[in-house]
Formats: structure tokens, C-alpha cells, sequence
């Protein structure tokens, strides 16, 4: 009895890879703009406290979306 067929990804659907790809290049960026707002960070001006949240925020998300994604990876095996 011959073996049924994978279905190909539908076609523009991104694949886990590519997701974990995209995690590592976004969590990168993070550490670049963080390294530059701590650069600043001497200057009594509030607005560079303020982004310095915004990205510990997203770096938070982040952390969570690939917590998640490892979860995933997890129940597949």
C-alpha cells in the first residue's frame, strides 16, 4: 500500500522556520536600539525612559511569541 501524499504548505503561508527567523531578526533589532537608547540614556530627558519601555515591552512580547513557539514545537514531537 503506497504511502498517502504530504500535502504541500498552502502557498504564501510562512513556515515555522521562516517564524523563527523572523523572531531572531526582531529580537536583534531590539538589542540594537536598546544598545543605542542606553548610549543616550545619560541625558536628563524622559523621552529616552519612555522608549527604553516601549522596548522592554516588545522584548517581553517577544519572549512570549517564542515561548509559544517553543510550546508548539514541543506538542509536536
Amino acid at each position: 500500500m503506497p504511502n498517502k501524499p504530504v500535502p504541500a504548505a498552502a502557498e504564501g503561508v510562512p513556515s515555522l522556520i521562516d517564524v523563527v527567523d523572523q523572531l531572531g531578526h526582531t529580537r536583534g533589532m531590539l538589542d540594537v536600539i536598546n544598545f543605542a537608547l542606553d548610549s543616550m540614556a545619560s541625558e536628563p530627558d524622559g523621552e529616552i525612559n519612555a522608549l527604553q519601555e516601549g522596548v522592554s515591552e516588545a522584548r517581553a512580547r517577544l519572549t512570549h511569541a517564542c515561548a509559544m513557539l517553543d510550546a508548539h514545537r514541543e506538542a509536536a514531537r
